[in-house]
C-alpha cells in the first residue's frame, strides 16, 4: 500500500482537493458499515481503516502544501544587515517526508547571487520546516524504533507501521542529529532549587 499518492487528480484546485478528502472519509464510513453487514473480522477492518487513514492524512497535507503559494517576495529582498538576496529564476522543488508519506512543493528561494548558497526560503520559514527531508513528527516516530533497536530492524518497523521504505542512512542521520540536540537541551535546563536536590549514592 502506498501513501504517497492521493486519490484525486487535481492537485491545484483546493475545492477539488477538499472534496477528495471528504470522498475518502465517506468511503471509509461506508467500508465500516459494509464490514458490519458482511461480518468481517476486526483485524480485516482495522487494517483497511488504517490504510485509509494514512491516505486521508496524505491528502490533507497535500492540500496544506498546495495553499502556501510560491514564496515570491519580489525580485530581491534586503536582509536585516543590509545585504541583498536575489530571487531564483524558477521555483525550486522541495520534498518533505511526513508520517503520511512524501510530499513535493515548489517555491522561490533567495541567494546573494547565481550558484551561491541559498539563504532565504520564505515558504519553508513560514511553515517552520526542518532543514532536512523528514518532518519533526516523522523523526520523533523513527526514534521510538531506533533508540533500542538496530537501524535495519528500525527500518523494517517503520515500513510495517507507516508503510514507507526508509533507508538506514536516513535513520542514522536522524538519530545522530537528535542525539546532538538532546545534549544541548540538557545543557540548557535550569538548575533545580537547592532545596529540591536529592542525594546521590555512587557505587564503584
Amino acid at each position: 500500500m502506498s501513501v504517497q499518492q492521493s486519490s484525486f487528480s487535481d492537485k491545484t484546485d483546493p475545492v477539488a482537493m477538499g472534496e477528495g478528502i471528504a470522498e475518502q472519509a465517506a468511503a471509509l464510513e461506508l467500508a465500516v458499515r459494509e464490514a458490519v453487514q458482511q461480518g468481517h473480522s476486526l483485524d480485516t477492518l482495522e487494517r483497511r481503516v488504517f490504510d485509509a487513514v494514512l491516505r486521508i492524512g496524505h491528502a490533507a497535507l497535500e492540500l496544506f502544501f498546495s495553499q502556501q503559494g510560491n514564496g515570491d517576495l519580489g525580485e530581491s529582498v534586503t536582509t536585516s544587515d543590509g545585504r541583498t538576496l536575489d530571487r531564483s529564476e524558477q521555483p525550486a522543488p522541495r520534498e518533505v517526508r511526513t508520517v503520511f508519506g512524501r510530499h513535493t512543493f515548489h517555491s522561490y528561494v533567495y541567494a546573494p547571487g547565481p550558484h551561491l548558497k541559498i539563504e532565504l526560503r520564505p515558504l519553508e520559514a513560514r511553515m517552520s520546516l526542518p532543514t532536512g527531508l523528514n518532518s519533526y513528527l516523522f523523526e520523533e516516530f523513527s526514534q521510538f524504533f531506533c533508540v533500542e533497536q538496530a537501524f535495519t530492524m528500525s527500518r523494517r518497523g517503520l515500513e510495517t507501521v507507516l508503510h514507507q521504505a526508509v533507508c538506514v542512512d536516513q535513520l542514522q542521520d536522524i538519530n545522530h542529529r537528535m542525539g546532538t540536540q538532546a545534549h544541548e537541551f540538557l545543557q540548557n535546563l535550569p538548575l533545580p532549587p537547592s532545596g529540591e536536590e536529592g542525594e546521590l549514592l555512587v557505587l564503584t
